[in-house]
C-alpha cells in the first residue's frame, strides 16, 4: 500500500489489524509458551535484584545517615566537653590570678609590719642611753622592745632586727 491510497480509502478493521501484526512480527519474534514464561521469569528475578539493589542502598544511606548522626553526636559531645574544660581552666586561672593577689597583698602587708616593728625596736631602743632614765621609765621600755621583738620574730622577720641587741 501506497501512502496515497491510505488516505483516500478508509481501511477495515481487519486489514488494520493484519497490518499492525505484521509490524509487530517484524520487530519482535514470535515466542512460544515455554519462552515466554521463561521470559517472563527471568523479569520476574531482574524485578526481584532491582528490588534488593534498592533495598541495599536504602539500608546503606541509613547507616551513612546513622554514622553521620553518630560523628556529630560525638562531636558536640567533644565540643561540650572542650567548652567545659576550657571554662574549667578559666576559672582556676582566675582562681589563681586571685590567690596571687591575695599573697601579694599579705607579703606587702607583712613587710610593710616587719619595718613598721623594726622601726619601733630601733625607736625604742635608741632611747635607752646610759643617761636616759625619767623614774622608772626605762624599765617599762625594755618590756615594750621585748614584746616587740618576738612580734617581729614571730612575724618571720627576725633578720630585720637590729644586731646589736640596745640593752
Amino acid at each position: 500500500m501506497d501512502k496515497d491510497q491510505v488516505q483516500q480509502e478508509p481501511m477495515s478493521f481487519d486489514e488494520a489489524k493484519s497490518i499492525v501484526k505484521e509490524a509487530l512480527a517484524a520487530k519482535m519474534p514470535a515466542y512460544t509458551v515455554e519462552e515466554r514464561k521463561e521470559l517472563m521469569a527471568r523479569m520476574d528475578r531482574r524485578v526481584e535484584r532491582m528490588n534488593r539493589e534498592e533495598g541495599e542502598v536504602e539500608e546503606t544511606a541509613r547507616e551513612h545517615e546513622e554514622e553521620a548522626t553518630a560523628l556529630t553526636n560525638v562531636e558536640e559531645k567533644s565540643a561540650d566537653f572542650i567548652e567545659a574544660r576550657e571554662e574549667a581552666v578559666a576559672a582556676r586561672e582566675k582562681e589563681v590570678a586571685a590567690q596571687e593577689e591575695e599573697l601579694a597583698a599579705e607579703k606587702k602587708a607583712m613587710d610593710w609590719g616587719g619595718r613598721v616593728a623594726y622601726r619601733a625596736v630601733i625607736v625604742a631602743g635608741e632611747e635607752f642611753g646610759p643617761s636616759v632614765d625619767r623614774g622608772g621609765e626605762r624599765e617599762k621600755r625594755k618590756q615594750s622592745v621585748k614584746k616587740l621583738r618576738a612580734m617581729v620574730e614571730k612575724s618571720g622577720h627576725r633578720d630585720r632586727l637590729p644586731k646589736e641587741d640596745p640593752e
